[in-house]
């Protein structure tokens, strides 16, 4: 896995064929078999002779209800938004993985967990076998602890494991995290036995020794402006990684400026380079309004020699 490279301009056709004829990239129903960690518990980000310097990026979505329609923002930009990460050098071999959740105690797809895949066909095929399933249990909480439990214990990388390098971990979701990690449901959807239950707050804890956590709240939910919510959240990851997006357009425009935040680009730099890919300039500046401070420098530079020059969409040409 994480072989390949990304070409926009190929995955930005085939976004825009799609736009065309009104087809939808998320077709699948139910918990698609190379989703289901319980056939296989770990992913990995690795280097290899196309990714020198593997990073992982991964984006976890809340399909619950209205939700469900967020994917889509994504698919439709992801080719702008990989423009700017490659051709503005903010990361050399980045490495998606793109996964999903529900509601353990009521949905047939709480967790689903793609690979992490730099080839722009391979990450379209990711995102495609996602279940957009809707669901949800009403109780104002989804599963997103299952999410931070998996990248905890069963996400290995060579970003941290060679380079102390965290990588980039997004949820996007306007719902509350259970306040446990539960064994049964750990056991239900992952097939492993943990003995008992865990504080979700021990898990995040652990998990962001290795990677840099991000909640995005979309607007035009049912939760969005439920002040409680919020707060939790920001007693569980640091508050200016619980960014709110107004416009679920905005979505993107802050992924790629959070990225470039942790490279040590300015908000101002990369809402600059955003236009120039083509994002609409009324939605960056708003997505750079609502972000906060973000530490710079989490994200190692890229090295000069991994690099070398790009051709035709973003494909990475080393001499």
């Amino acid at each position: 896995m994480g072989s390949g490279y990304f070409d926009t301009v190929s995955y930005s056709a085939r976004a825009a064929a799609r736009a065309a004829t009104g087809t939808s990239l998320f077709t699948h129903s139910g918990l698609h078999k190379k989703m289901d960690v319980r056939d296989k518990l770990y992913r990995e980000s690795r280097d290899n002779a196309d990714s020198p310097l593997s990073f992982p990026i991964a984006v976890m979505f809340d399909v619950t209800g209205s939700m469900r329609d967020i994917p889509n923002y994504l698919q439709k930009e992801l080719g702008k938004l990989m423009g700017f990460v490659l051709k503005e050098s903010i990361v050399a071999n980045p490495q998606l993985c793109f996964g999903a959740v529900g509601d353990a105690f009521c949905d047939s797809a709480p967790l689903q967990m793609g690979e992490f895949e730099a080839d722009d066909a391979l990450v379209e095929t990711c995102l495609s076998q996602i279940y957009l399933e809707g669901g949800g249990g009403g109780t104002h909480e989804e599963s997103y602890d299952l999410a931070l439990y998996f990248f905890a214990r069963h996400v290995q990388t060579d970003a941290w494991e060679k380079r102390g390098t965290k990588g980039a971990l997004f949820l996007i979701g306007d719902e509350n995290y259970y306040k446990n990690v539960s064994r049964d449901a750990v056991k239900n959807w992952l097939g492993e036995e943990i003995g008992q239950d865990i504080p979700t707050a021990q898990l995040a804890e652990e998990l962001q020794r290795r990677w840099n956590v991000f909640l995005i709240r979309p607007g035009g939910t049912y939760h969005f402006d439920d002040k409680g919510i919020e707060q939790s959240w920001k007693e569980l990851l640091p508050a200016q990684h619980v960014i709110r997006a107004a416009e679920r357009e905005q979505i993107v425009p802050q992924l790629a400026m959070t990225i470039g935040a942790l490279a040590g680009r300015t908000v101002t730099d990369s809402a600059i380079a955003l236009k120039k890919h083509g994002f609409d300039a009324g939605r960056v500046a708003a997505a750079a309004s609502s972000l906060g401070t973000i530490a710079p420098g989490s994200l190692v530079p890229v090295a000069s020699n991994a690099l070398v020059g790009l051709e035709g969409g973003g494909r990475a040409v080393r001499l």
